[in-house]
């Protein structure tokens, strides 16, 4: 389930999919706390922080679907790269939580031979 992770060419199994959506989840929340803390400091406040770790997650999600969609060759099918779009702007409703989902869904994607 949570095998190959960094692997973003892996086509996997919904199974695999659940395990990706929610290892980058975690690795999402603590990168947008991260970068909360080093954006601010120790004094910044939690609307303040809210905020970077919101634009933190949109630009992530947003990264991390175009990367599974070059690493697998897809980058030139129309409806794949709305999906990758797709998954910023659940970012920007929902933040990682919603984008991700967009992002698991492409990794189950096949790889295109040339």
């Amino acid at each position: 389930m949570f095998s190959d992770l960094m692997l973003f060419n892996k086509e996997r199994t919904a199974k695999q999919a659940v395990g990706f959506y929610f290892a980058f989840l975690l690795i999402l929340m603590i990168g947008g706390g991260l970068a909360s803390f080093l954006m601010g400091g120790p004094s910044v406040g939690f609307a303040e922080g809210y905020h970077i770790g919101w634009y933190f997650s949109v630009v992530c999600c947003l990264m991390l679907s175009f990367i599974v969609l070059y690493q697998k060759g897809r980058l030139n099918e129309f409806g794949l790269v709305l999906l990758a779009l797709l998954s910023g702007v659940g970012a920007v409703f929902l933040g990682a939580s919603l984008g991700l989902v967009f992002t698991a869904y492409l990794t189950t994607k096949e790889i295109k031979s040339s």
